[in-house]
């Protein structure tokens, strides 16, 4: 509460002082004595899933130099690019979960680095901490967004807008940096390894009897639940629909930190002999694999709806607050969006002044019925 109030008077204070001096720290890049790179991305499995292009062209333009990202994740998630030895080494820290005084030693450290150019495509909430943290580990360029004074510090920065995809906007950024490239057909492309694919067909062999489709479920978020979730009991619903009505057989996916959550599933459902609760059974290479297996996907505007996106699934997001034209990134003829338009939609545009606060309730996705989502399902079955 305290580090909440004291953080939205400092955020308008730095918005105030970045709309006038916005080109304070402003500096042309000069790419011959760029020799060592920090890529620094936060926020849930979408978000790393759309530097990968970043990446790739990164090592395209600047062969000899050391590539290093900085994420919330293990190195693993890194296996799934399909272009390999692009990045040296992935640094694992979670800035959300450290106190402040580890946070200022862990970025000393990093600043001995000394990296000549640190890549930032942070937006929403964790903006301004993120412009921070560049402005601190960086010695000579650092690139990322602006938006409303956030992220002045910069010396390398465009406006993040709020009606084109995260994905083109990470790509504009390389602009900024010298990097000429056309980046309008840039696309996320994700390797499964063949043990994983073995490992799906192993699992979903039995469900696919008397011809069921394979549907793969993905009721949960990363970051702000409250906002992002359809209702469980809506999921729930769903699910006993489809293994009753719709001759379907459904897989759960989920993380470990969702798994209580998943039990109401195996609790409330009548029929257990097509539905398998695989949530924090997985790791993501699994869960890759799963979902490309699948028949049909179904989930929240997250990073499993995203994997499902990319390879090309036919699939049914279900979104709230969020802007579609923002979030989703390679374009999939077979997905299908469902959301109810609130007076306030978007709302949510990952703008960095955003307070959580819905007088509507949250309806846009409260009043999205199981109905809505069964005659999407057919849709995209006929």
């Amino acid at each position: 509460m305290l580090k909440n109030l004291i953080k939205k008077p400092v955020r308008v204070l730095i918005s105030f002082f970045g709309q006038r001096f916005e080109k304070l720290f402003n500096k042309s890049i000069n790419r011959d004595e760029v020799n060592k790179i920090l890529v620094f991305q936060t926020g849930g499995i979408g978000d790393i899933l759309r530097i990968f292009p970043l990446l790739e062209a990164l090592r395209y333009e600047f062969p000899n130099a050391k590539i290093d990202t900085l994420t919330e994740y293990p190195p693993d998630i890194f296996t799934l690019m399909d272009k390999k030895n692009v990045i040296n080494q992935n640094l694992l820290f979670d800035f959300k979960g450290k106190s402040f005084l580890k946070k200022m030693l862990f970025i000393l450290e990093l600043r001995k680095s000394a990296y000549d150019l640190v890549i930032s495509p942070s937006r929403g909430s964790g903006m301004l901490e993120c412009s921070i943290i560049a402005f601190l580990i960086g010695k000579k360029w650092r690139a990322g967004f602006i938006k409303k004074g956030i992220g002045f510090l910069y010396t390398n920065k465009i406006d993040f807008q709020d009606s084109v995809s995260i994905l083109m906007q990470n790509m504009n950024l390389l602009k900024t940096i010298g990097i000429k490239k056309d980046m309008t057909k840039a696309s996320i492309n994700i390797n499964v390894t063949h043990n994983s694919l073995l490992y799906a067909k192993e699992i979903l062999k039995g469900l696919k009897a008397k011809g069921r489709k394979i549907v793969a479920i993905s009721p949960f978020v990363t970051n702000h639940p409250e906002l992002f979730e359809w209702p469980l009991e809506n999921f729930i619903e769903l699910s006993k629909h489809l293994i009753s009505k719709r001759n379907a057989s459904v897989i759960l996916l989920g993380s470990k930190k969702d798994y209580k959550m998943s039990c109401s599933f195996e609790e409330k459902l009548d029929e257990k002999k097509y539905f398998i609760n695989l949530v924090g059974k997985t790791d993501l290479l699994k869960v890759c694999a799963l979902i490309k297996s699948s028949d049909i996907f179904i989930g929240n505007d997250s990073g499993l709806l995203h994997i499902a996106n990319i390879f090309e699934i036919p699939s049914i997001g279900i979104f709230g607050p969020s802007s579609v034209e923002q979030v989703l990134s390679n374009s999939n003829e077979k997905t299908i969006i469902i959301n109810h338009k609130a007076p306030c939609s978007p709302c949510y545009v990952h703008q960095p002044d955003f307070d959580f606060k819905c007088k509507f309730s949250n309806n846009c996705l409260k009043y999205i019925t199981v109905e809505d989502v069964t005659k999407a399902m057919d849709n995209l079955i006929q």
